[in-house]
């Protein structure tokens, strides 16, 4: 089945847009942008991007299953990065909760925001042709043109990450099996030292693997820790 799929040469934001209109469109629904005068990140973060050079786009979820959020956050990365390989492009992981990385550099970050149980939108920036990217990052971005050393094809790369998200995201057939399968082949954290606040200190662990129900384990001082929001610092 097609869903709609609206394309705008700039708005505030895509996730913005679908977040007031959600109420307009049926199951699924998709809204991209040439570009975001106000991009959002994870928090209080912004998302910026280069006029036209990458592919920036949100989905609607209606009715999602309010208790897989970690599913819908997981396999909207498992879909990009899939989406990116079939494209060429190799050395992909993914740093839980959902940002995609390229040879430890960012490629793609995701932001799921909504109103549970009536909607979810999922949105997406992934870096594709940008070659320069100016002010501070936590983690040194990349994009698909810096790591190939050729332009990608934005249009291509929607179609495919939609078809993935359409088909893990179906309400009749949601499962986790695939898409944690999917996830574990590229834990980024896996093994790693990590740190996260937790009550305003600063606690330290190893990550070992992420549970059926997507959280984050954890090995702090002996203890298994189960995380299932948060910023994970390394």
């Amino acid at each position: 089945m097609d869903y709609p799929r609206l394309r705008f040469s700039s708005l505030p934001s895509s996730n913005t847009y679908l977040i007031e209109h959600w109420t307009e469109f049926g199951p699924f629904a998709f809204v991209r942008t040439d570009f975001q005068s106000a991009g959002k990140g994870r928090g209080d973060h912004t998302w910026s991007s280069a006029p036209g050079e990458n592919l920036l786009f949100s989905m609607l979820i209606k009715n999602p299953d309010a208790s897989k959020v970690g599913l819908y956050s997981l396999g909207a990365a498992v879909a990009v990065t899939l989406s990116l390989k079939e494209l060429g492009l190799d050395g992909l992981t993914i740093k839980w909760p959902n940002d995609v990385y390229c040879d430890d550099k960012k490629i793609c970050g995701i932001l799921l925001q909504g109103s549970l149980p009536d909607y979810l939108v999922i949105g997406i920036g992934v870096n594709v042709n940008q070659k320069t990217f100016e002010g501070d990052y936590a983690h040194a971005p990349t994009s698909y043109y810096l790591e190939k050393g050729e332009e990608g094809d934005n249009d291509k790369l929607f179609d495919l990450i939609c078809g993935y998200l359409v088909n893990y995201f179906d309400v009749a057939s949601i499962e986790g099996d695939e898409l944690l399968r999917e996830f574990r082949k590229r834990d980024y954290l896996y093994g790693k030292n990590i740190r996260r606040l937790d009550k305003g200190k600063t606690v330290s662990g190893v990550a070992i693997g992420v549970d059926e129900a997507f959280n984050l384990i954890v090995n702090e001082d002996g203890k298994r820790r189960l995380i299932n929001s948060g910023e994970i610092l390394i």
